[in-house]
């Protein structure tokens, strides 16, 4: 097996990413949302997995949340085993943290397309039950990938020591949150041979030295960098277009939690004119609970669904978790019917958030999006990615 297969179903630019993060054994990758940021990390994988010659070893992909790294480990499973790019890597997957409600029925689809073997994945933050699973890796000679979140990652090097000398390889996916002061150690925690840190958008600091992306020593230089406006050129992404909502009522702050329900109906309205007979799929960004609590009792809310809008709220408060037409949803099946709805192309929707879906996490058809907060830059460019996406009807693409 050698890389061209890998080089095949690559664009060009993709190429480029591969082959420089291969070079090299720390840095920064920046590309916007919907240039095939995790098909390029599961390349960079299958490249180190296949220079190991497919034996054992200890590779980590690091998410902010839970929900991405399902849809991490969903798409890096389906691209190392999937017979239409001929890799068939058959390794052992588990993930790190404290979540377990994912379908495994999604995987067997995937698995019997490419004929690999599907060793069951495993959810646990016990470095104890993290070591079994480096140690059955290393009996059967074959890989292990481990999925976590960064708050549970630390778990890996209380696990592998006395096991591995290090760990292969990590990446990093939306690599901005470690900036912060909760995850910033994290970063040098892990003793690994190759670490990349995978954004569309840095954060730096004043200072050189510190927790910014800017700190070379920790972070490694920029290998290699699109901006927005390059991913519109190539024709990745859309261009973003404002329009504005005229409201029969005066909207202020002060009078937005009688009118919320009325200002939604009405930029859903706006925004549908606008797609000119394409059903419009609106996310909107909220101040918190409390904005999503009182669009659900208010009359609009109730009017939208009985003319066919399917609308979805999810947030940490379990008043409202993952809420589909008033009803609660396991997290999972709640993206995966939102991953439904974004595909049917005459589906109208309304996605309600407070910063869960804005960074990572791919939800197809999206067309607009609503912000009831303002943003930082870095958040905004996050948010404006969920429906920059091209989609289906905007052409063919990876």
């Amino acid at each position: 097996m050698n890389f061209n297969k890998i080089d095949k179903i690559l664009y060009d630019y993709q190429k480029d990413v591969v082959k420089i993060v291969y070079k090299n054994k720390k840095g920064i990758v920046v590309m916007p949302t919907g240039t095939g940021k995790t098909f390029v990390q599961a390349a960079i994988l299958a490249k180190n997995i296949i220079e190991n010659d497919n034996k054992f070893g200890v590779y980590v992909i690091n998410a902010p949340r839970i929900m991405l790294s399902y849809q991490l480990l969903k798409e890096v499973y389906a691209f190392l085993t999937s017979n239409d790019f001929g890799l068939n890597i058959d390794a052992k997957y588990m993930c790190v943290h404290s979540g377990n409600d994912f379908d495994v029925e999604d995987f067997e689809k995937i698995r019997q397309d490419s004929g690999v073997p599907f060793n069951q994945i495993k959810s646990s933050t016990s470095y104890l039950e993290i070591s079994e699973e480096i140690k059955n890796a290393k009996k059967l000679d074959i890989p292990l990938i481990l999925f976590s979140t960064y708050h549970s990652s630390t778990r890996i090097e209380d696990a592998r020591k006395g096991i591995v000398k290090s760990i292969k390889l990590i990446l990093n996916d939306e690599a901005h949150y470690l900036v912060t002061n909760q995850f910033h150690e994290n970063i040098e925690t892990i003793k690994t041979d190759k670490q990349f840190f995978f954004t569309a958008t840095t954060r730096v600091t004043a200072s050189d030295e510190g927790q910014g992306m800017n700190n070379i020593d920790k972070y490694g230089t920029i290998l290699h960098e699109m901006t927005p406006r390059e991913a519109i050129e190539k024709g990745k992404m859309v261009r973003p277009r404002l329009h504005f909502v005229k409201s029969d009522a005066t909207i202020t702050r002060e009078n937005l939690d009688k009118n919320i329900g009325k200002l939604i109906n009405e930029s859903f309205l706006e925004h549908q004119h606008a797609l000119n007979g394409l059903a419009p799929k609106m996310m909107i960004t909220v101040n918190g609970f409390e904005e999503m609590d009182r669009f659900k009792n208010s009359k609009e809310y109730k009017k939208m669904m009985l003319i066919g809008v399917n609308i979805y709220m999810v947030h940490s408060n379990s008043d409202i978790g993952n809420m589909i037409n008033g009803k609660r949803y396991s997290r999972y099946k709640w993206l995966k019917r939102l991953k439904a709805d974004g595909e049917i192309m005459d589906q109208k929707l309304i996605v309600m958030h407070y910063a869960i879906i804005a960074e990572g996490i791919d939800v197809p058809g999206l067309t607009g999006v609503l912000l009831l907060r303002s943003l930082k830059k870095s958040s905004f460019i996050q948010t404006f990615g969920r429906v920059a996406r091209l989609q289906k009807i905007d052409g063919n693409i990876k």
